[in-house]
């Protein structure tokens, strides 16, 4: 009976612990969403406040008011994505789709790859054939480079398409392009309701031409392969099998 009631007491103890964990994760994380919103511009809330689904828990929490119309962050995307790529703008996507190729082949490719990496190597080429449209904005700052961002995934999610990506290329940004996606986007996505939103940063120091980000929507899983089993037959058998001995 004393060890009944000691494992109860136990499980119930277990039960409060995992409990107040959640509770305090939860609220750790409202806090530091709080922090986020309240710490950016003006005019960028306003951009997340655009891209962001409802409901959501930044607009459960009234965070994303008090920023410009839609109407004049529907301009400022358009601006964005207004000017025509110039040359300069094709010689750096040049570099970087040279970069991804040589990626593919050196990290994923090879006869000799094990099956895991096989896999990687089709979920990369997905990726990359996913891609539909590019943006070059240079000596962005961080506020710039994530309005740019946002503003391809807002056109990405209203396409409503499965396996789509945009490209963002940042020459002469001078933040770390992967400590910026995390603080920026990542988990700002997910408090957007955009956790299905794969953001993919790519340093210089890792071979990228300049800094650069993909994004990506509905990305479906690479089927894994199936094992086929292969029956050997004997000339005999196969003759049998098809009954040419009886025409």
């Amino acid at each position: 009976m004393a060890v009944r009631m000691a494992r109860k007491q136990a499980s119930v103890l277990l039960a409060l612990t995992f409990f107040a964990l959640c509770v305090s994760a939860h609220a750790e994380q409202a806090v530091r969403m709080a922090r986020f919103f309240k710490s950016v511009q003006p005019g960028l809330i306003s951009v997340y406040s655009r891209v962001a689904r409802q409901p959501s828990p930044a607009h459960d929490a009234g965070l994303l008011s008090g920023g410009a119309t839609v109407d004049a962050v529907d301009a400022a995307f358009d601006n964005l994505r207004g000017n025509d790529a110039g040359e300069a703008d094709m010689k750096i996507l040049s570099s970087a789709l040279d970069f991804f190729h040589q990626r593919l082949n050196s990290e994923y490719g090879g006869e000799t790859s094990p099956e895991d990496l096989d896999l990687d190597f089709v979920a990369e080429g997905r990726r990359l054939l996913a891609i539909q449209s590019f943006q070059v904005l240079a000596n962005a700052d961080e506020a710039m480079a994530a309005a740019c961002c946002l503003g391809e995934i807002s056109r990405l999610v209203e396409g409503g398409c499965s396996d789509a990506g945009a490209l963002v290329l940042l020459p002469g940004f001078e933040s770390d392009v992967a400590l910026f996606t995390d603080m920026f986007l990542r988990e700002p996505l997910a408090w957007l309701g955009l956790d299905n939103v794969v953001v993919d940063a790519m340093r210089p120091s890792g071979g990228a031409p300049v800094p650069l980000v993909r994004l990506f929507t509905g990305l479906s899983e690479v089927p894994k392969p199936v094992e086929v089993s292969v029956t050997r037959l004997s000339a005999r058998q196969i003759v049998e099998a098809l009954d040419l001995e009886n025409p």
